[in-house]
């Protein structure tokens, strides 16, 4: 299945111009990088001091205010998003993904939504009743995820759990087959 928010693509070809722009803004702080994507821009702030990344959110909103009107600033605690403002978010992505997945006849899909941070919270609501919606960090009273893990490690254990569980799925019987391993 694959869908682009029209909107979105006809933001694409300024990227370029935004990514420079913003590396300008954006060149005194060191550790910071801006990475074009398909659909906007990330900058990444893992390795620059934490107090950039209020700064990189000011810049990248008097950027918006500026030159790019159409996008929208999403920050986290260690990057600085710039995506088209679109109502296209994660979690209308996730339910479009269940609607077309259900319209195409391919059943109830069991359906696992790994996040991290607040951008997460729109796919932990609209997963509810519909799957696991999994934060990975501390639980948080504020979050609508179902439930959390630890760290990436307790996340990849439990996708492996996940995958090692429907691989062990018992084989139907056929009458009359050689059923020997």
């Amino acid at each position: 299945m694959t869908f682009c928010h029209p909107g979105a693509v006809r933001l694409r070809p300024v990227l370029p111009v935004l990514a420079h722009a913003l590396s300008q803004c954006l060149v005194s702080l060191p550790g910071v990088e801006v990475e074009i994507k398909e659909l906007g821009l990330t900058v990444h702030a893992r390795r620059a001091d934490p107090s950039a990344v209020a700064v990189i959110v000011a810049q990248a909103e008097a950027l918006r205010r500026t030159a790019a009107g159409d996008f929208r600033v999403w920050p986290s605690e260690s990057t600085v998003d710039l995506f088209p403002d679109v109502e296209w978010r994660r979690g209308s992505s996730a339910l479009w993904i269940l609607v077309h997945w259900a319209d195409e006849g391919r059943g109830q899909p069991a359906v696992v939504y790994l996040g991290h941070d607040h951008t997460d919270e729109d796919a932990y609501r609209v997963l509810r009743g519909r799957g696991y919606a999994v934060h990975v960090g501390p639980p948080s009273a504020e979050s609508a995820a179902s439930c959390w893990v630890a760290d990436q490690l307790a996340a990849f254990d439990l996708l492996a759990q996940i995958a090692f569980a429907w691989s062990v799925r018992v084989k139907p019987v056929v009458p009359g087959a050689d059923h020997c391993p």
